[in-house]
């Protein structure tokens, strides 16, 4: 069996993070490179990018309703695309949540943890420095139209190692283009670094139906409604403060 066979056929299940191997091979055949390795066996999958000699690889993934994938971080920029049903990314700083409308771009290094909602079909593009370089220093929104929304679910089936001069790297190219890293026209609304505030937004991103009141949310976390509603009316006030009435929530981040 070769490595990129045994890659292939390892179970996620079965599969821990401290088990995984580091040592990827030395050369690979990027023509025959698996689409769809599982996605717990992260630093396979970021060994075999990383020897990927093109500036954007492209791969899919499908995941059940509540899947999670636990904190990592690519060594390449990241553009995330679920074209069905909704993710929501974490990030130490921040939470974005994700819609077929929009892509989120993670720079290189960035830490995150992915959850979805409903069953989600992920295109993902890895990008080199060189790829997008006005590239974004920090996660943010990419609009989807629908024509890069049909080229996004179609470049993981290209060929790893594309012709640069042929129509899968004129495709890449195209959809670079359409790429736009500028600010969204969206409200960014950071982590609290409020305790309290911090633990009902973690509960609740995990249990979005939970109808707890104030009062119960205060008993929950061993304080007042009257303390737990004035911080949080001061962490609003401050992150909304400037914002002009015509401007509309996009996501919560």
């Amino acid at each position: 069996m070769t490595s990129l066979q045994a890659i292939a056929s390892l179970s996620v299940k079965t599969m821990s993070p401290e088990k995984i191997a580091t040592n990827a091979p030395e050369t690979i055949n990027i023509q025959t490179l698996p689409d769809n390795l599982p996605p717990e066996q992260h630093l396979e999958r970021e060994a075999f990018i990383g020897k990927v000699p093109r500036d954007v690889v492209a791969l899919k993934w499908d995941y059940p309703s509540r899947y999670q994938l636990n904190w990592h971080s690519h060594g390449r920029n990241q553009l995330l695309y679920p074209s069905t049903g909704v993710i929501t990314v974490l990030t130490d700083t921040s939470v974005h949540v994700v819609s077929p409308d929009n892509a989120l771009f993670i720079p290189a290094g960035i830490r995150h943890a992915v959850k979805m909602r409903g069953t989600v079909e992920m295109r993902s593009l890895f990008l080199t420095q060189c790829a997008l370089p006005n590239k974004a220093k920090s996660c943010g929104l990419v609009h989807i139209s629908p024509m890069l929304r049909e080229m996004l679910r179609h470049a993981p089936d290209l060929p790893k190692g594309y012709d640069y001069a042929g129509p899968d790297g004129r495709l890449m190219s195209v959809i670079l283009e359409q790429i736009d890293l500028s600010p969204a026209n969206e409200i960014h609304l950071p982590k609290p670094k409020d305790p309290f505030l911090l633990q009902m937004e973690q509960h609740l991103l995990v249990c979005p139906d939970d109808q707890k009141s104030l009062e119960e949310w205060a008993k929950a976390l061993g304080t007042s409604s009257r303390t737990l509603a004035r911080r949080f009316n001061e962490r609003h006030q401050h992150d909304l403060s400037g914002l002009a009435p015509e401007n509309t929530v996009t996501g919560c981040h």
